[in-house]
């Protein structure tokens, strides 16, 4: 027998190995993977009749700018002494301790009321089988959330990350009895259903302060795209801090008036529609999708006039290559790799 043939027969017996592997893995995943799917999809059908409704029923010529009260000297005394007297669950104390030392007073109201009532659960598999399952059928598998209802943190792992946990800490900061940072609901009195809005652009903002404030790399962030369209839709603040009081404050109007002086109520619920989308209902080509929702917030924001504005909101949009290039009246062909052509 050739010595060729003899060096390939180790690699032969591999193969016959990993074929029935593979396949097992095939058979096993593509079921998993077309649950995932459709929990997208009809994710994604709910998120549409939400927006509808809204765009439909809000007029934002009709709608006031928030006003938050500001904390007296007397107030934050109060506030650090009920700062000093909460017992945080173990897990959260040193997130807690940054955030307060991060945070201004004035944004940490909600942070304290709920702390004081917080409870906070480790759900192992053996506790609840199904609900394991459920979120690992789920379109979006999350390692932790928040409860607004019940004020509660629940984890799924044995030792979830601190930067997982960081995440639902601000999810918690910012949740009142209406709605949690950007994230709000609306009765609808047609279909006697709660409508839920602002999923996305809440999970965005949630991840970035949460990246931001704890010092975590940016690139390596979960929730890329709705993260990329919040830092977008922060460059339409004159200052981007109050974009932040208003997520601290359960705002979403402040959001949706800054919007507003430059776009129409329908595009708004639109662009919202797609974050929750991206947010919720990810999808494998959403990439591409995305890039449509940024080109369609660049054409508002232009409407700015405002040159400092334009020129933020275009450094965060050309850090896709492909934009950036697009933009600068470049084409692409693939041959032999991706060759740029100037239009003449």
């Amino acid at each position: 027998m050739n010595s060729w043939f003899m060096q390939l027969m180790p690699e032969f017996q591999n193969l016959q190995v990993f074929v029935p592997i593979a396949s097992t893995y095939l058979a096993i995943s593509t079921p998993i993977l077309a649950i995932k799917f459709s929990d997208a999809l009809k994710n994604r059908k709910n998120f549409k009749e939400s927006n509808y409704v809204l765009a439909k029923n809000i007029d934002h010529t009709n709608t006031l700018k928030p006003t938050y009260i500001k904390l007296s000297a007397r107030d934050k005394e109060e506030m650090q002494k009920a700062i000093n007297a909460l017992k945080t669950p173990e897990e959260l104390q040193n997130i807690a301790d940054d955030f307060f030392e991060k945070i201004d007073p004035d944004e940490q109201r909600n942070c304290v009321r709920n702390l004081e009532s917080l409870g906070y659960k480790h759900i192992s598999f053996k506790d609840d089988i199904k609900l394991h399952l459920k979120n690992f059928l789920s379109s979006t598998t999350a390692a932790a959330w928040y409860i607004p209802g019940l004020n509660k943190i629940e984890d799924l792992e044995m030792m979830p990350t601190r930067k997982v946990l960081c995440h639902e800490f601000l999810h918690m900061a910012s949740a009142n009895s209406i709605c949690a940072g950007f994230q709000g609901t609306r009765y609808d009195v047609n279909t006697g259903k709660y409508n839920v809005f602002g999923s996305g652009i809440n999970e965005g903002y949630t991840e970035l302060l949460t990246c931001r404030l704890f010092n975590y790399d940016l690139k390596l962030c979960t929730y890329k795209i709705p993260v990329k369209l919040t830092r977008l839709m922060e460059t339409f603040f004159d200052n981007p801090e109050d974009m932040k009081k208003a997520y601290f404050n359960g705002s979403l109007e402040e959001l949706y008036i800054e919007f507003c002086k430059y776009g129409s109520n329908e595009e708004f619920w639109s662009i919202m529609h797609d974050i929750d989308n991206y947010a919720y209902a990810p999808l494998s080509f959403d990439f591409i999708n995305s890039i449509g929702t940024q080109m369609r917030l660049y054409k508002v924001i232009k409407r700015s006039d405002n040159p400092e504005k334009i020129k933020k909101f275009e450094d965060i949009l050309d850090e896709n290559k492909f934009i950036a290039l697009a933009r600068r009246g470049m084409t692409f062909k693939l041959d032999d790799g991706i060759k740029k052509e100037k239009h003449i």
